[in-house]
């Protein structure tokens, strides 16, 4: 076990503070992996920060659930009423879900890399 060798970029020294504990718990899981304590922070923290979705993917899905669930009501809606009753609220329903699915689509414009096709 030792220092990560092949490295594309110059590295410098960093410090971190952690309790006695702290410190032999992160030297047991760098030695079970097979890492110097460096090289399990530094893999730890990046695959940790990769695995959290983006606040704009979060709001993308409440968003896109909400769009759901709203169609998911006019779909009841329309088999237990009339189509002549529930034609205004269906239209509002409908408008509320287009500006629901306006704002995932500005998200994911928002995300998106430039010059990436999206949809």
């Amino acid at each position: 076990m030792g220092h990560r060798t092949t490295r594309d970029d110059k590295t410098a020294p960093r410090r971190i503070h952690a309790t006695p504990d702290e410190w032999a718990r992160m030297r047991a899981a760098a030695d079970r992996a097979g890492k110097s304590i460096s090289a399990f922070a530094v893999d730890t923290c990046l695959r940790r920060a990769a695995s959290r979705p983006r606040p704009e993917t979060v709001e993308a899905i409440r968003l896109l659930t909400a769009s759901h669930a709203a169609l998911m009501q006019l779909a009841d809606l329309q088999a237990s009423s009339p189509p002549a009753l529930c034609a205004f609220g269906a239209l509002a329903q409908l408008a509320r879900i287009e500006d629901q699915l306006c704002q995932v689509t500005a998200l994911i414009d928002k995300d998106a890399p430039s010059g990436a096709p999206v949809g």
